[in-house]
């Protein structure tokens, strides 16, 4: 993950793997850190006997899994399971775990598919892009089958724009923001094409999303100047600035690893 975490619990042998997040958990403090990071990702399928039987079996915790299996029986609510267990390891501070249940006590009172758009939104921020688009279209498909009016339905357009700007499928890009923009009109929407058709070096779209939904020449000189300053201040600029012959090639053969890296750290 990337970080350092301080842990007083055991750790496991073997770990529980926590299928929202695509992680696997060794500690109940990493659990912990997981589930602040990912609030939106906390759902039923983790609070589970599974996940108790794992406490029991793997830290040694049967006090605490029996509580959780209490719990359970009684509740059957991600709040309730999550403030238990919150509590129990003592690994964030009480106003952090008051932030955390207020949030998923919250959570509870929105509907189905408010949750599954959060969750969504989660997955695009937490870098897991692929999974985020899956769920975008998930949401998609209920068009028709559920209620669901203009605004939120141009918001998933234009977050599955994004996602697939960050995975530089800027064509998918332009076509989900244009989507989004005839669903709520919202300029930042139709920008957004703009800037997907300008990364793409497609001068041809540019102009003529320009010219089919009359942007302002401010605003497209605004959009040019700042990919053109983004590119100019990219820091990979400085691999390729080198002098020396044998450090500039083991530089652009590092940043093409790095690359590739992000890449499919962005497709898991």
């Amino acid at each position: 993950m990337g970080e350092l975490i301080l842990c007083t619990s055991l750790l496991a042998k073997v770990p529980y793997f926590w299928e929202n997040v695509s992680e696997n958990v060794y500690s109940l403090e990493e659990l912990v850190y997981l589930i602040k990071k990912n609030v939106f990702l906390v759902d039923k399928t983790m609070i589970s006997e599974e996940l108790c039987t794992w406490i029991e079996m793997e830290i040694g915790d049967k006090l605490l899994a029996d509580e959780l299996r209490q719990d359970l029986k009684k509740n059957n609510r991600v709040s309730s399971f999550v403030n238990i267990l919150l509590d129990r390891v003592g690994y964030l501070s009480a106003s952090e775990n008051d932030n955390i249940v207020k949030l998923l006590i919250e959570l509870e009172t929105k509907s189905e598919l408010e949750v599954e758009k959060l969750k969504a939104d989660q997955l695009l921020k937490s870098d897991k892009i692929l999974r985020s688009i899956k769920n975008y279209y998930k949401l998609l498909s209920y068009t028709g089958k559920r209620q669901m009016d203009d605004r939120f339905i141009g918001n998933i357009w234009h977050n599955l724009g994004s996602a697939y700007a960050r995975l530089f499928q800027f064509n998918e890009a332009i076509d989900c923001f244009l989507k989004a923009y005839s669903l709520t009109a919202n300029l930042n929407s139709l920008k957004m094409s703009l800037y997907a058709a300008f990364c793409e070096k497609n001068e041809k779209k540019f102009y003529e999303i320009a010219e089919e939904y009359d942007v302002d020449t401010v605003i497209l000189s605004e959009i040019k100047k700042n990919v053109e300053d983004f590119y100019l201040n990219d820091s990979s600029d400085l691999v390729f600035t080198e002098k020396n012959s044998k450090k500039k090639e083991e530089n652009v053969k590092n940043l093409i690893l790095e690359l590739k890296k992000e890449y499919k750290k962005l497709c898991s």
